[in-house]
């Protein structure tokens, strides 16, 4: 059963996306961190 391309590029920016979200979760977690011990 052959991948539909659009299918496929449909998935592929979701994954991305998805990505971004977690490195843009990771960053504030990260800059709250440093806040948090630096009181």
């Amino acid at each position: 059963d052959a991948l539909d391309p659009q299918e496929f590029l449909l998935k592929k920016d979701i994954w991305q996306i998805n990505l971004s979200n977690h490195i843009l979760d990771y960053c504030v977690s990260a800059k709250f961190t440093v806040l948090y011990l630096q009181l």
